[in-house]
């Protein structure tokens, strides 16, 4: 499962080479099939998600820019050598903005266009032979991403449902986790 595509910005690739970022692309993709430890799954422990700041369907983390960074809802820069501003950047589609705007209740920010689990979606940073062909890589891939994010449950109307099937139905689909066990 395809989550979200984007071009990166030197931001987010502040080691690459300044000629290689318009060919780079990020996906952040669904880790169903891959073969894991146990071990290496470390979940996301309730005191960590109170480090987030919800907005919009935005899960902002506190951060600072010492690297060249702009605000995506003022376009003024995020970052300074020494003392930058305070910034948040989305952990799900890495808007970056100042936190001002966020403090001041200002309405910027667009929603979140992401609607996916973090922990259990990886990310992938791909490099294409040139720029057009990044551009192409990226629409081409936008249109796979669902419209609406698949649902844990299986939601089914009262008036859908047959009158013969109703009994034998559920509401809600059984999910398994990754040790195959039951929920």
């Amino acid at each position: 499962k395809l989550f979200h595509v984007r071009p990166v910005t030197q931001g987010d690739v502040y080691r690459a080479e300044t000629e290689e970022i318009p060919k780079i692309f990020q996906i952040l993709y669904a880790n169903e099939g891959e073969c894991r430890k146990d071990l290496e799954v470390e979940p996301v422990q309730p005191a960590e998600k109170t480090n987030f700041l919800n907005h919009k369907g935005h899960e902002f983390i506190p951060t600072l820019y010492h690297f060249p960074a702009n605000c995506e809802a003022c376009a003024k820069p995020l970052w300074h050598v020494f003392k930058p501003p305070a910034a948040l950047e989305c952990r799900r589609c890495h808007v970056k903005c100042h936190r001002d705007h966020l403090d001041k209740k200002e309405e910027l920010i667009a929603p979140c266009k992401v609607s996916y689990d973090v922990t259990s979606a990886r990310d992938m940073l791909l490099l294409a032979s040139c720029q057009d062909e990044q551009k192409k890589w990226v629409t081409h891939l936008v249109k796979k991403i669902p419209k609406t994010p698949p649902s844990t449950f299986v939601r089914a109307s009262p008036r859908t449902l047959s009158t013969r099937s109703s009994a034998n139905q559920s509401f809600r689909k059984v999910v398994k986790n990754t040790s195959g066990k039951t929920r």
